[in-house]
């Protein structure tokens, strides 16, 4: 009998940790408006509602397309009414935008400006890439805010300072409220081995990007290129990570069926 207890026991903790492992994959996907720069942020929003997508992270100049102020450029330069409208235009499509890419602004020169919008459409994640002498005023207002906010990495060269995992926790350790937010794809450009860089970065990324990428260095959907995106989603999986899965994708082409397939793979990998 004592056995019969002990191996269903141990049957229910199987089963337990099972379930607890599927619905952790439930993945927090949203995607960046970098593929619609070229088009409105009305027809953005139009098209991640066709794929699913409820949460967006901004880059600034798109124009809105709809209403009074469908010229105004999306950015932290819009003045107040203009911000009212976008926000009513990404609350009647039902999608949030919740962070922003990339800010890189020097201290002094707008930092502060760049925060209140945020604060204004409720972003949650924000991506930079500024001087390293500006990075106290982010991790500043970062603090007040509540807006957590993550170095960013473009692939390295002399002009990239966060290029490398290891550039950024070297930083990390004068700041407070900032930690990172990594572009997985352009660590794959970089030549650095993915999964290997997020091991690093382990419990401090805010959200991570992930972009996938062909021979020819071009951005195809996920899972479709040569980066180890599922050897990042494993290691990311093994950190029990809880951030945004954040599609970036850079291709403009076709945006809406590429970020759809990129959506695809997220959910079924």
């Amino acid at each position: 009998m004592v056995k019969i207890r002990t191996f269903l026991c141990l049957l229910l903790m199987l089963f337990l940790v099972s379930c607890s492992s599927l619905n952790f994959k439930e993945r927090k996907i949203a995607a960046t408006s970098y593929p619609w720069n070229g088009n409105t942020v009305a027809n953005m929003l139009r098209d991640l509602n066709d794929i699913g997508i409820s949460e967006v992270v901004m880059f600034s100049g798109q124009k809105l397309g709809e209403g009074k102020f469908a010229d105004a450029e999306f950015s932290p330069g819009m003045g107040e009414e203009e911000m009212k409208a976008a926000k009513e235009l990404f609350e009647s499509y039902g999608v949030r935008p919740i962070g922003y890419a990339h800010a890189k602004a020097a201290e002094g020169t707008g930092i502060k400006e760049i925060f209140s919008f945020a604060k204004f459409f409720g972003m949650e994640i924000m991506s930079v890439e500024p001087p390293e002498s500006s990075l106290p005023e982010y991790d500043k207002y970062a603090g007040k805010t509540g807006i957590k906010v993550g170095l960013y990495n473009h692939k390295a060269s002399r002009n990239t300072p966060y290029s490398t995992p290891r550039k950024m926790l070297s930083i990390l350790r004068s700041l407070k409220n900032v930690k990172t937010f990594p572009d997985c794809g352009q660590w794959y450009r970089s030549g650095l081995e993915a999964p290997g860089c997020v091991r690093l970065l382990k419990d401090k990324m805010i959200a991570v990007y992930l972009q996938d990428r062909d021979s020819n260095d071009v951005c195809v959907p996920l899972g479709e290129g040569k980066a180890d995106v599922k050897g990042v989603l494993s290691e990311l999986d093994s950190q029990r990570f809880d951030g945004k899965f954040v599609i970036m994708h850079k291709t403009k082409s076709d945006a809406l069926e590429e970020v759809r397939r990129s959506a695809e793979f997220l959910r079924n990998n």
